[in-house]
């Protein structure tokens, strides 16, 4: 597929694109970079390993408006920090800068680096090597540029958003190469690159930690842990209180994937679902969705069958069935959902990652939320809010 070569040089404005990243240079003037997404076989492609053998999709590109939730592209004073980022609720992009306290914070890629015993400044090559290896995991993720309409440097070089401005047309990043690793470089807020988020308060993606109790729904939780297959068990008394080794599960067709993150429903319709909400099959207005996403809508009446972004019509227009072969097929490309399983914040465990997976929509059941269940194929299940489940969004436009 051809992307069309939409240029756009306003930092002001919001952009995100999800698509396969190419290996291609700069060229000159910008004239390298592809404008046509590279297959999964060709040097690119929509996978891009860690040094240490671990494979992730190059995943979504950002500029600093978007990454910013729309509120870093006026902002102007070199070092001062966004508020708003597009980390969920409980996380926060990385602080970044050249002096006053950017060395202390311990948000900081600076202060990260120092704690693992990476140099500063540009690093060197076994520095690299270390930033793309457990537990920081990084990719050669490249860039988009929305000035040229070109995706670079996909495979050999890796740029991710801090929420720190430069000025009004810069702001700093983390930009890694085969050679060194930059925590503190400036870059034009109209390229698109990867975002990675830091933890404000549960740290469970090291097996062994512990996971805390949130009893109620309208907290709002999300944790980002190693999944578990241990099923329910009598009165939730399955699963496990502590993070498992496997951090990935794969599609029917196998294909990899993280297992990313459990959201509370408070968490994925950013607050606004809380349990105040009563009503059945009302649909929430805001999300944790990426600008131009949105959660998709389920539940059991109204406008849900006809609605193009429900799971029903989906699933009706690609002719998945409710039952076990369905569930095989909407594990497969291209639609390619994993068994992510369940966290519940009543318990503090995780349940059933690899047997079943369980995702948020936007619509409520008064205290209750529908979410699309995968053991056959069931896209108008409701469960209590204060689950942790997956999210996937869809494109508003």
């Amino acid at each position: 597929m051809t992307i069309a070569p939409y240029k756009d040089g306003t930092v002001t404005n919001d952009h995100s694109y999800y698509g396969r990243g190419c290996k291609n240079g700069w060229g000159t003037d910008g004239d390298g970079g592809s404008q046509t997404p590279c297959a999964d076989s060709d040097a690119g492609g929509r996978y891009v390993t860690t040094a240490d053998g671990e494979t992730q999709k190059n995943g979504t590109y950002f500029n600093f408006q978007a990454a910013t939730v729309g509120a870093g592209g006026a902002m102007t004073t070199d070092k001062t920090d966004s508020s708003y980022t597009f980390c969920p609720l409980g996380w926060q992009l990385p602080y970044s800068g050249t002096g006053g306290d950017y060395d202390d914070r311990s948000k900081t890629w600076n202060h990260l680096f120092k704690l693992y015993g990476l140099h500063i400044g540009d690093g060197t090559a076994t520095d690299a090597t270390k930033v793309k290896s457990y537990p920081f995991s990084y990719v050669y993720s490249g860039l988009y540029y929305w000035v040229t309409g070109r995706l670079y440097f996909q495979s050999d070089t890796g740029g991710y958003w801090s929420s720190t401005v430069v000025s009004s047309t810069n702001a700093y990043v983390l930009y890694m190469w085969s050679s060194g690793v930059r925590p503190a470089y400036a870059l034009n807020k109209a390229y698109g690159l990867a975002v990675r988020c830091v933890h404000h308060f549960i740290d469970g993606t090291v097996a062994g930690t512990n996971i805390v109790h949130i009893q109620t729904a309208s907290v709002d939780g999300t944790y980002y842990g190693n999944g578990c297959p241990n099923p329910w068990g009598p009165g939730g008394s399955g699963g496990s209180e502590v993070a498992c080794s496997s951090r990935t599960a794969n599609t029917t067709d196998g294909e990899t994937q993280d297992i990313g993150s459990y959201f509370s429903f408070g968490a994925a319709t950013s607050d606004t679902g809380n349990p105040t909400v009563s009503g059945d099959n009302i649909n929430i207005s805001d999300t944790f969705c990426p600008l131009g996403w949105q959660l998709p809508y389920s539940g059991t009446g109204g406008d849900y069958y006809d609605k193009s972004r429900s799971w029903k019509y989906l699933f009706t227009t690609y002719e998945y069935e409710d039952n076990a072969q369905g569930s095989i097929e909407v594990r497969s490309y291209p639609l390619s959902y994993i068994y992510s399983g369940r966290y519940y914040w009543g318990t503090g465990q995780l349940y059933s990652q690899t047997k079943a997976t369980d995702m948020w929509s936007i619509t409520v059941k008064n205290q209750f939320a529908y979410q699309l269940q995968i053991f056959t194929l069931s896209p108008a299940n409701n469960s209590g809010k204060n689950y942790g489940f997956s999210i996937r969004c869809v494109l508003e436009f």
